[in-house]
């Protein structure tokens, strides 16, 4: 086999997971300042499924193949020049930045500052599962500042960054109530959840009040805002892709209007934030959550699944 090129999961026209497959494109060279990974696995996220089927295509265009893939672990397999913090052979998890998607190949290249190195004795299939948690520490300690005592309400909590941001919420010192399907309920509770509810059974009406909310869903925003107490804060790192510019809307004016602005952000973490992530496992507050794993030629039967719903953590793709 060519060894100038590799496998990569790619697309050739907006739709379904059936439209992903896997092909061969030119093994990528690392520019000065980045570092070539060799991919042992990567996550399925929401945010390409959305690219996948065309919700985006503003951003994402009309020039095929497009890939998919957005974080990684794997090992260091070059340095460009001027890249440091690194060396070859290092354990490493990271993300591919907001330029794209790419991380579902044999090989990826990515700034060196996007790359953060897994803790010793975690398998790196595992670790695939852990870089979306650096949203939840973003959320909770930085954008929600987060205090011990605290009232916090996760929704979509058995999710990817839904159960990081159950078990840091305990890890803080908070009272977190985790809302997830009734099948998952145990599952929240196992990461840390004090109490765990259907969301299909109760409305926003009869939950709270809390100082924290925060959404992974995007939806009834207006709805969970009101159950913050004087000074909570909401934070959501997701939209109402139904209604885009009503949602977008409701978020920009929650600033200037009423109780409680929604903050929103999309996760672009740097080496500093790995490593605070890479210490969260260490010290054992944040363990990953691997629902299930598949290999590189079922990519598309992870996102199947992801789109299905009721995801326990992560869909992790294994790569060699």
């Amino acid at each position: 086999m060519d060894d100038r090129t590799m496998r990569a999961v790619l697309f050739d026209r907006y739709g379904g997971p059936e439209v992903l497959y896997v092909g061969r494109v030119p093994r990528p060279e690392p520019a000065p300042g980045e570092v070539l990974v060799r991919v042992r696995a990567f996550s399925v996220n929401g945010g390409e499924l959305a690219a996948r089927a065309g919700h985006v295509r503003l951003l994402t265009g009309r020039k095929f193949p497009q890939r998919v893939g957005l974080d990684f672990s794997g090992e260091v397999a070059a340095l460009g020049a001027g890249a440091t913090g690194v060396t070859v052979g290092d354990r490493v998890w990271g993300v591919v930045g907001r330029t794209g998607f790419g991380s579902a190949a044999d090989y990826v290249t990515v700034r060196a500052e996007r790359l953060g190195r897994v803790p010793d004795g975690l398998d790196l299939v595992e670790a695939a599962a852990l870089p979306v948690a650096t949203t939840a520490i973003t959320a909770l300690r930085d954008k929600a500042a987060l205090r011990p005592g605290e009232r916090l309400l996760v929704r979509g909590a058995a999710g990817g960054v839904g159960n990081a941001a159950v078990q840091l919420g305990k890890a803080y010192g908070a009272e977190v109530t985790a809302l997830a399907r009734a099948a998952n309920l145990d599952f929240v509770r196992t990461l840390g959840a004090h109490h765990a509810i259907d969301h299909r059974s109760v409305s926003p009406e009869e939950l709270g009040p809390f100082d924290v909310v925060f959404d992974t869903t995007g939806t009834d925003l207006r709805a969970f805002r009101r159950l913050l107490t004087p000074g909570g804060r909401m934070v959501t790192i997701a939209f109402d892709q139904t209604r885009l510019a009503a949602s977008l809307g409701y978020i920009a004016a929650s600033a200037v209007h009423g109780r409680g602005r929604v903050r929103f952000f999309s996760g672009n973490p740097k080496r500093a934030l790995f490593d605070d992530l890479a210490r969260e496992v260490a010290e054992g507050r944040l363990r990953p959550a691997v629902d299930t794993c598949f290999p590189l030629e079922e990519t598309a039967a992870a996102h199947r699944a992801l789109e299905a719903g009721g995801v326990r953590g992560k869909y992790v793709v294994r790569v060699d």
